[in-house]
């Protein structure tokens, strides 16, 4: 009988997450004993808004951050 894995992601980084490495880990794992199958939902799809240049930006220290790149990034946002 084969076993259905829910995987849930709700990582706004799709690049780069600690998370996501660490299920990617898990279910290589769980697929050497048996294999699995995987359904995977992730919530972050569908927000527009925010977005890996939005999480960078705001672990910028604020020394560092240039108004001109803020000032882009926030005239892309929709209305």
């Amino acid at each position: 009988m084969t076993k259905t894995i829910l995987r849930v992601d709700a990582s706004m980084r799709k690049n780069g997450s600690y998370s996501r490495k660490l299920v990617d880990s898990l279910i290589t794992q769980l697929n050497k004993k048996d294999q699995h199958t995987t359904k995977t939902r992730d919530l972050t799809d569908g927000v527009p808004f925010i977005n890996e240049q939005w999480i960078a930006a705001n672990f910028t220290p604020l020394t560092n951050a240039h108004p001109h790149n803020m000032l882009n990034y926030y005239n892309q946002m929709p209305s």
